[in-house]
């Protein structure tokens, strides 16, 4: 039947879409989870650098040195994480796109895959209509046949 074919077709297709919108979930959720590690780092180098920036006069000048390179580095540091923050904040911003397409297409498949379960009931009631009609066109008795019928 050509409608149990376009079913199981559609219901495969839904399958993938199924699959398809559960790894955009992960995705976005990895991407979520990413930007709000890049910002606790940033945040947190920031704290520090500011700490150890603040330690001026303590100490001789090779003490003072290192540390305003460390201090410097956690500043490097915090501006990598913001650069990070704002490319997983694209990265989740382009997933939820992507979750939602995959929402929708979820979606249009299920909605296909009940339209075609319909057609194919419909098609298996003409089906069977069709042959209870045959049969008893076959059970009537022709015209001029004299055989003897149960009344």
């Amino acid at each position: 039947m050509r409608e149990r074919r376009k079913l199981l077709l559609i219901q495969r297709q839904k399958m993938l879409a199924d699959i398809a919108r559960q790894e955009a979930m992960r995705t976005l959720s990895d991407a979520l989870m990413e930007e709000q590690k890049s910002a606790r780092l940033a945040g947190r180098s920031r704290d520090l650098a500011a700490e150890y920036h603040s330690r001026d006069g303590q100490g001789d000048g090779a003490a003072m040195q290192q540390i305003m390179r460390f201090s410097g580095a956690l500043t490097a540091l915090a501006r990598d994480a913001d650069r990070s923050v704002a490319l997983a904040a694209r990265q989740a911003a382009q997933r939820q796109h992507d979750l939602a397409k995959a929402d929708n297409r979820a979606r249009r498949l299920g909605t296909r895959a009940q339209e075609a379960k319909r057609h194919l009931d419909a098609a298996k009631e003409r089906s069977q209509l069709s042959s209870s009609a045959e049969l008893a066109r076959k059970l009537q008795p022709a015209k001029g046949d004299k055989t003897r019928t149960l009344t």
